[in-house]
């Protein structure tokens, strides 16, 4: 039974015969740091957004390159929207336009 890889990442994982506690590991080896938790999304697709630290950590540790690991046709996902305060309506009369400064005038310098 041996299923299609999610990302990248998994793939290369699977290549390598790894799991996703043994990437922990080599990680801590070179002295860097991903949650497992993470690493676990990453790996499956269900975090697809990364940091371009963690993009970085991850190259590091599996000695490989931002383009093994990049998934080119995946969508981004939108950050959360804020909600705004609702901004007041604009008075559409026309107020005078204050004079820019005329940088020939005398300032005293």
């Amino acid at each position: 039974m041996n299923k299609e890889p999610k990302t990248k990442l998994d793939a290369i994982l699977r290549e390598r015969g790894m799991k996703t506690t043994d990437l922990e590991r080599a990680l801590i080896e070179k002295g860097l740091k991903i949650e497992y938790y993470a690493l676990s999304n990453y790996r499956s697709g269900a975090r697809k957004n990364m940091t371009i630290e963690t993009l970085n950590k991850l190259c590091v540790a599996l000695d490989v390159t931002p383009n093994d690991l990049v998934e080119h046709d995946a969508v981004p996902v939108p950050h959360k929207k804020r909600y705004a305060k609702a901004e007041p309506e604009q008075d559409n009369t026309q107020t005078e336009v204050s004079k820019a400064p005329d940088f020939n005038d005398d300032y005293g310098f």
